[in-house]
C-alpha cells in the first residue's frame, strides 16, 4: 500500500545533484516496470530533501524487487470498479424515462350508462331545461347549451362550462356523445367539467335511435 500522506516523490538518477523529476506514486511505479528507474537511483518526497537509494527505501526497495505486482497493486488501487455506480445510473435513466411518459389525468366519476337506464326515461328537452346539456360530435366540436366550441378552443371549455352552471344553477351535467368520438375529446370535456366543479355527469342513452333518455 502507499503511503497516503505522500502522494508526489521526487526521482533522479544515481550521481546526480539536481533537484529531481517530481511525479505521482503511481508514474514512478510504472517507470520501475518500464525499467525507466533501477535500485541505484534516488528518491525523496517531493515536499523536502531527503534523498534515498531506491533500492535501500523501505517502500520503493520493495517495489524495485518485484515491479510488476507492485504496479498491478496500483493499479488496482487507483482504479475504482464503475460497475455498481453505472447500474444505478441505468436504472435512474429508465425510471425518469417511465416517469415522463405517463400523464396525469384528472376523472370525474359518471354514472355507468346501463344504470342510468334503470330509472326513468327523460326527454332531450327536459334534460335540456333542467340541466347544463353538453353534445360532443365525433370530430370533436362541443356545444354547451346554444354555444358551439371547435377543438381548437378547447381552453375557452372550461370558463363556458362556468357561465353554463351559474346560469342554469344547477351543477349536474348531461353529456351526450356518440360512442365513436375519440376518447381525448371526452377527456377534455370531463377535465373542464372538474375544473367548473360539476357534481354529477349524466350520460345520454339513444335506444333505438328515438330521443335522448337518462
Amino acid at each position: 500500500m502507499l503511503n497516503p500522506q505522500i502522494q508526489q516523490w521526487r526521482f533522479r538518477r544515481e550521481g546526480d545533484r539536481d533537484e529531481g523529476v517530481v511525479v505521482s506514486a503511481t508514474e514512478g511505479l510504472r517507470w520501475i516496470e518500464d525499467g525507466v528507474l533501477t535500485a541505484e537511483d534516488e528518491v525523496s518526497p517531493a515536499d523536502r530533501t531527503q534523498w534515498c537509494v531506491l533500492g535501500d527505501h523501505p517502500y520503493w526497495g520493495q517495489q524495485i524487487s518485484n515491479p510488476a505486482r507492485a504496479y498491478a497493486a496500483t493499479e488496482d488501487e487507483v482504479d475504482p470498479d464503475m460497475t455498481s455506480m453505472i447500474d444505478v445510473v441505468f436504472q435512474l435513466i429508465i425510471f425518469f424515462m417511465v416517469a415522463a411518459s405517463l400523464t396525469v389525468q384528472k376523472t370525474l366519476d359518471s354514472p355507468h350508462q346501463k344504470s342510468q337506464q334503470q330509472g326513468a326515461a327523460a326527454t332531450e328537452s327536459e334534460l335540456k331545461d333542467e340541466h347544463v346539456f353538453v353534445v360532443l360530435s365525433t370530430d370533436g366540436t362541443v356545444k354547451v347549451n346554444d354555444e358551439t366550441i371547435a377543438p381548437e378552443s378547447y381552453d375557452t371549455l372550461l370558463d363556458v362550462l362556468k357561465n353554463a352552471i351559474s346560469e342554469m344553477d344547477n351543477s349536474e351535467m348531461v353529456l351526450d356523445a356518440p360512442d365513436d368520438v375519440k376518447h381525448e375529446y371526452v377527456i377534455a370535456v370531463l377535465d373542464a367539467a372538474a375544473g367548473a366543479e360539476v357534481n354529477k355527469v349524466l350520460l345520454v342513452a339513444r335506444p333505438d335511435g328515438g330521443d335522448a333518455t337518462q
